[in-house]
C-alpha cells in the first residue's frame, strides 16, 4: 500500500509543529508527514505563549 502525503516536514521542533497545526486548520484534507527523529516532537524546550507575543491580526 502506497501513502501520498501532500507535504512532509522534517523535524518536529516548535516551527514545524505550529506549521503543521496551522495547515490543518486552514487545509483539513491537506495530507501531512510530521517526521522526528527523537521520542516525541517538540525538542527538549519550555515554551510560553502570553496574549501578547502576536498582535490580533497575526
Amino acid at each position: 500500500m502506497t501513502t501520498e502525503w501532500d507535504l512532509i516536514l522534517a523535524g518536529g521542533g516548535l516551527a514545524n509543529g505550529l506549521l503543521a497545526l496551522r495547515l490543518r486548520a486552514l487545509q483539513p484534507a491537506l495530507k501531512v508527514l510530521l517526521l522526528e527523529a527523537d521520542e516525541a516532537p517538540g525538542g527538549n524546550h519550555t515554551w510560553s505563549f502570553h496574549g501578547d507575543d502576536i498582535t490580533p491580526a497575526q
